[in-house]
């Protein structure tokens, strides 16, 4: 793969042509990797040169990503590994005492009990876990923002994705990324509240951003919150 060497640093990048693309995108897929998608015809001069007029942004993206990637927290599930729920980072604790094949939240740590295999199994007991409190608690926070909005969703589902956070259909139904439960509470709710204004307002134009203020402020900050630490909640499972 080429290389560039960008405020000091080599990086290293591959190119997708794509004939519906009018311009050129970046995606930082690692702290030295930028993946760039451009429109066809693109010469590789004219693709460095768009990587140099964006040196600073990359810098920047890989001192984050490198910052991500030295993070113990949901690396692995494993004995004593930290893993987010909810925000917060609890300590994984296993337990095979032949009870019954269960997860729970134990003041200040995760409990995974099961039996004899239970290394090879906990990652999944682990998972519909988080599926079950993704479904618990995003649906008691759709019902309590559908409310105060004034809208009604057809139904609420929840997919297995790591490039989307959430999704609203022409016909209603909200979509959820389950791993959004490893967040804040708040930036859940923000992740709810945006999803339901597109019940009223279908784009991210003014008006839906008007919206999503009126009901929640200080929505920036939660929403920086899911930039800055998504690469977090999708690096497991």
């Amino acid at each position: 793969m080429p290389q560039i060497t960008l405020t000091g640093q080599s990086i290293t990048y591959t190119v997708t042509y794509s004939k519906r693309r009018k311009t050129v995108q970046l995606k930082m897929i690692s702290p030295y990797v930028v993946e760039i998608t451009a429109p066809a015809r693109c010469s590789q001069a004219y693709l460095e040169k768009i990587l140099c007029t964006k040196a600073r942004w990359i810098a920047q993206q890989s001192a984050r990503l490198a910052n991500i990637a030295e993070c113990p927290v949901n690396r692995s599930v494993e004995a004593g590994a930290p893993i987010l729920y909810l925000g917060q980072s609890y300590p994984i604790c296993l337990l095979s005492d032949g009870a019954p094949a269960r997860v729970t939240l134990d003041h200040d740590r995760i409990v995974i009990r099961g039996c004899s295999e239970l290394a090879a199994s906990c990652p999944e007991f682990l998972k519909q876990w988080y599926l079950e409190q993704a479904r618990i608690i995003l649906t008691e926070r759709t019902a309590y923002w559908a409310k105060r909005i004034g809208v009604q969703p057809a139904r609420i589902t929840l997919r297995d994705q790591k490039t989307r956070w959430g999704s609203c259909s022409s016909r209603g139904t909200i979509s959820y990324n389950w791993r959004v439960i490893m967040a804040p509470p708040k930036v859940i709710d923000y992740l709810v509240v945006h999803e339901l204004c597109h019940l009223l307002v279908p784009n991210h134009s003014e008006r839906f951003w008007q919206l999503v203020t009126k009901h929640l402020p200080d929505y920036k900050t939660e929403q920086s919150w899911l930039r800055r630490n998504g690469h977090l909640l999708t690096r497991i499972f």
